[in-house]
C-alpha cells in the first residue's frame, strides 16, 4: 500500500495545531489532550482504555461496530458513553 501523500500530512498537521504536534514530537503528548483534541475536531467524545495492550484497538467504522460496543461497554465502567449516537 502506497504511502500517503505529504500534503495529506500537512493537512492532518494543520488540523491536530502546532502544540498537540510539538508535544507529540517532544514526547510529551498526554492521553487526556489526545481525547481533548479529539473531541474539539470531532465534537465526540471518545474514551481510551488506559493499561491494556495495543492489540485490543478498537475503533467504530460501521453500525455493527458501535452495536458491538453498545452491549460491552460494561467493561469501560460508569464514565464510558457514545455521546449522540444511540443504539441502533
Amino acid at each position: 500500500m502506497p504511502v500517503p501523500r505529504a500534503v495529506n500530512r500537512d493537512r492532518m498537521a494543520r488540523l491536530l495545531g502546532p502544540l498537540f504536534i510539538f508535544r507529540f514530537l517532544t514526547r510529551t503528548l498526554t492521553v487526556s489532550q489526545i481525547e481533548r483534541r479529539a473531541l474539539s475536531i470531532l465534537s465526540r467524545s471518545g474514551v481510551s482504555i488506559r493499561g491494556c495492550a495495543p492489540e485490543l484497538a478498537f475503533d467504530i467504522d460501521h453500525p455493527v461496530d458501535y452495536r458491538y460496543a453498545v452491549q460491552h461497554q460494561a467493561w469501560a465502567g460508569p464514565s464510558f458513553a457514545f455521546d449522540g449516537l444511540g443504539p441502533s
